[in-house]
């Protein structure tokens, strides 16, 4: 959402726009400001980084636009440097109106829960990138299991085993990247 009203600014200033002396321009002011349209916002994550954002659709750009030429009289360009975000959530999200910064702040104190909400569901799913900076960021602690079925009773399971590594642990101690047959359990 800060994004969109970033893009409008950086759009200004690209073009020499001198917003502060139009009608319109105390929309801009200060993000404040910008947030009094009444934007309707999710909260999803980027399919290629990861990152979790507040976001607005493409229609509701278009209906600040139309507001500000049929309230101003004016007309305000659709910009084209806007972070257009891939969302991995597919299901159903929770629609918010924004309108002053105290509810902004409070949906985005929700960013990381979202992130790691996605993170869960890619890691489920045996996404390797998202597996790997798990492995990388060294605090959590994995375990693998393991099964050897018989080829000739399927109901049947040989053995089995399972391994654990504790990576905070392990890396507190300097013993990173870890050795397996001392580490890991």
């Amino acid at each position: 959402m800060s994004t969109v009203y970033t893009a409008y600014l950086g759009h200004f200033q690209l073009h020499n726009v001198p917003w502060y002396e139009r009608t319109w321009g105390v929309l801009f002011e200060s993000f404040e400001e910008f947030l009094t349209f009444s934007w309707p916002v999710i909260t999803v994550t980027d399919t290629v980084t990861g990152r979790a954002h507040i976001v607005t659709r493409l229609t509701s750009i278009g209906a600040f636009i139309k507001m500000i030429k049929t309230r101003f009289g004016e007309t305000l360009p659709m910009v084209d440097n806007l972070m257009l975000v891939r969302p991995f959530e597919t299901s159903q999200r929770h629609l918010r109106t924004i309108t002053e910064h105290t509810a902004y702040k409070k949906l985005h104190s929700s960013l990381p829960a979202v992130r790691l909400t996605a993170l869960k569901a890619r890691v489920r799913a045996g996404d390797p990138k998202f597996v790997r900076e798990l492995w990388e960021s060294r605090d959590k602690t994995f375990l693998a299991i393991d099964f050897e079925w018989s080829e000739r009773n399927q109901s049947s399971c040989l053995e089995w085993g399972y391994a654990a590594v504790r990576c905070g642990h392990l890396d507190n101690l300097g013993l990173w990247p870890p050795d397996p047959d001392p580490n890991y359990r």
